[in-house]
């Protein structure tokens, strides 16, 4: 398994900014996404099903926006920026996720390389993997397709297939994706199987094609509208792909070395997997099946990582985290609900006692491949060591793994032996690892075992127990033999951003025997603390003639608690 936690970076047409050097892409390249405003776009925003009666005031303003636009600007196909700037900032920002997404998804063109020949086929969106900037990224891409390599059923390149099933738009990426690994080394494929998908195969009957509803079903499930405009012809792959039925998806399956999943949404992915009752479908038991026998390897990015953590461990089930930001873990728990939609507080759509900030989880897990503990991503970055520590808490989990942005995880373990696993952290950052007591109780303070593991540390997990060896270039010295220091309070905002982090990272190369530092507006205190067994690990990683300095360290208490 290969588990990135987000944030990779790759030279595109689309994103020019991540290239080394000016770079030029010819003309069929895509640039940008494209509008126009036209009578039957603006009737299809005026009669969507999602507007309700509390949103008449914005639908209403919404509508007269677009019928203002100068007579100019209607003509002319416009550039997302263009197109919110000539709406207005105020009003950009009353529109909940799923409206604004309905206003772009409408006036959305297909990007033809000639306009006035369509058969000349879509624009797509070009890869130059090796010339991106980001290093680490392009080599977490090629330790994928490697890893792919090592069991490959052919003497040539592996076959990889890509699920783009944790995005709204499942099309959008598919461009991308395929570019990508072609360049990284493998036969590569698109395996449009996602939420709409197995809504229509769940809805076929023996007089009724669910494939004639694909486009209700991506409605009402993705929330993304007229795709089979904007991407004719991979819509038209979809279409066939779903009129092929499951059958044709096991096949595809195993046949394949690798399966990547993208990052967007992990209910999203875990729908595309699950039958109607909540069952397991027979493609997930396909690939539970493929990866236990060492026939597959599965790798995802953010949610593509996230959804992958399920089953049972230590007799404990595994959760799948679905949402929240640390702060409101820290003020109202963990709740076992539904992700509530993006922007719900914007149009009041919120479930009763919920807000888009809680922490919410699934208890029965993702899709059941990582049984280890709780999967975060986009970790440090985003501070979610407190809803990290929340879940586990109130989900009773021994372990939770939080993933930093272009970093991977890999997992893997002796044949038939998956209670002895393996990992290993690569990549730009580290892998962030917590452990509690199975008798810890609910409730204040806080108060777990942390451990930070940097690029080539290694973890084992044998039986439940745990055991860390940093990597041979680090320099790893026993808690005993680091100086003395008083405990000095910092007063910082360490729920933001990667403010705990940089603590970490402080408190790691100072040494110092505990640090402590307190949100000032609700008041909660974090202190790190070195323990009898803990070890820090210092050491310079070159890369050309670039070097990058890593901290890592084992057996750190970590305590939270609110200060009143």
């Amino acid at each position: 398994m290969v588990l990135v936690g987000g944030g990779l970076s790759t030279c595109s047409s689309m994103t020019p900014s991540l290239c080394a050097g000016d770079l030029s892409f010819d003309a069929a390249a895509l640039h940008q996404l494209s509008y126009r405003w036209s009578r039957e776009a603006q009737q299809r925003i005026a009669t969507w099903s999602g507007w309700s009666d509390r949103r008449a005031s914005v639908k209403q303003q919404l509508l007269q926006g677009l019928a203002q636009l100068p007579k100019t600007q209607r003509a002319s196909v416009l550039t997302k920026a263009e197109l919110l700037r000539l709406l207005g900032d105020g009003l950009v920002a009353q529109l909940s996720d799923a409206e604004f997404n309905l206003l772009l998804d409408q006036l959305e063109q297909p990007a033809w390389i000639s306009p006035d020949q369509p058969g000349a086929g879509r624009q797509r969106e070009q890869v130059r993997l090796t010339d991106s900037k980001d290093k680490f990224s392009v080599e977490i891409y090629r330790k994928i397709v490697e890893q792919a390599a090592k069991i490959s059923k052919s003497p040539d390149k592996p076959k990889l297939l890509v699920l783009t099933a944790s995005s709204r738009d499942p099309f959008a990426a598919v461009d991308f994706y395929l570019e990508l690994f072609r360049q990284a080394g493998a036969e590569v494929e698109w395996l449009p199987l996602n939420a709409a998908w197995q809504q229509a195969q769940q809805s076929a009957t023996n007089d009724r094609n669910g494939c004639q509803q694909l486009d209700q079903y991506l409605a009402e499930l993705h929330q993304t509208y007229r795709r089979s405009a904007v991407y004719p012809d991979l819509y038209q792959q979809f279409q066939q792909f779903c009129m092929a039925g499951s059958a044709a998806a096991l096949d595809k399956i195993r046949g394949a070395d690798a399966l990547f999943f993208n990052g967007g949404n992990q209910s999203l992915t875990l729908a595309a997997f699950l039958e109607e009752n909540g069952e397991t479908s027979a493609e997930l038991a396909l690939i539970r099946q493929q990866v236990e026998q060492g026939r597959l390897i599965v790798a995802g990015t953010s949610a593509g990582t996230a959804v992958m953590a399920g089953g049972i461990w230590q007799g404990q089930p595994v959760p799948m985290i679905s949402n929240g930001s640390s702060r409101a873990a820290l003020q109202f728990g963990a709740v076992a609900a539904a992700a509530p939609d993006e922007g719900c507080d914007i149009d009041q759509s919120c479930p009763a006692g919920l807000s888009s900030e809680h922490l919410t989880y699934r208890p029965a897990g993702g899709l059941g491949l990582f049984r280890y503990g709780v999967l975060d991503t986009h970790f440090s970055e985003r501070g979610r060591q407190g809803r990290l520590m929340q879940l586990l808490q109130s989900s009773g989990s021994q372990f939770g793994f939080g993933v930093d942005e272009a970093t991977a995880l890999l997992v893997g373990w002796p044949q038939g032996q998956p209670e002895q696993v393996r990992m290993r952290v690569t990549g730009a950052a580290g892998v962030y690892v917590l452990a509690q007591k199975q008798d810890n109780t609910e409730g204040e303070p806080l108060v777990m075992t942390s451990h930070y593991l940097s690029r080539d540390d290694e973890l084992q997990l044998n039986n439940g127990q745990l055991r860390i060896k940093f990597a041979d270039w680090k320099q790893a010295r026993p808690a005993a033999k680091q100086r003395a220091a008083a405990t000095e309070l910092q007063r910082l905002d360490w729920l933001q951003h990667d403010q705990y982090r940089q603590l970490a990272g402080q408190f790691c190369q100072t040494g110092q025997p505990e640090l402590q530092a307190q949100e000032p507006k609700t008041g909660y205190l974090l202190s790190l603390k070195l323990q009898s067994q803990s070890q820090l690990a210092f050491g310079q990683y070159q890369r050309n003639s670039q070097s990058t300095a890593y901290c890592s360290y084992q057996a750190v208490q970590v305590r939270i608690s609110q200060q009143r």
